[in-house]
């Protein structure tokens, strides 16, 4: 199941990196490439397919994918830029 992006971030991606932005709390999280690569993903794709583009894209193993993704979800979570 594709993922909710909260109404109230912004993002742009400058540089080849995303930065988003949670304009009600004034909070900033520049992502890595990794994560600048899933972010445009979320809103169309399960952790199932992240795990499966993020492995194709670096050419990492399904093990190292999936914990990054999991990884990157949990930060998107805890910083309340996903809606559950």
């Amino acid at each position: 199941m594709p993922f909710k992006i909260h109404p109230r971030v912004a993002w742009q991606v400058v540089a080849d990196e995303a930065v988003l932005v949670d304009l009600d709390r004034g909070r900033v999280l520049g992502l890595n490439a990794a994560g600048s690569f899933l972010w445009p993903l979320l809103a169309e794709k399960s952790e199932e397919e992240l795990v499966r583009d993020l492995r194709d894209h670096f050419a990492v193993d399904e093990e190292r994918a999936r914990a990054d993704v999991a990884a990157f979800l949990a930060v998107l979570r805890e910083r309340g830029f996903l809606i559950e």
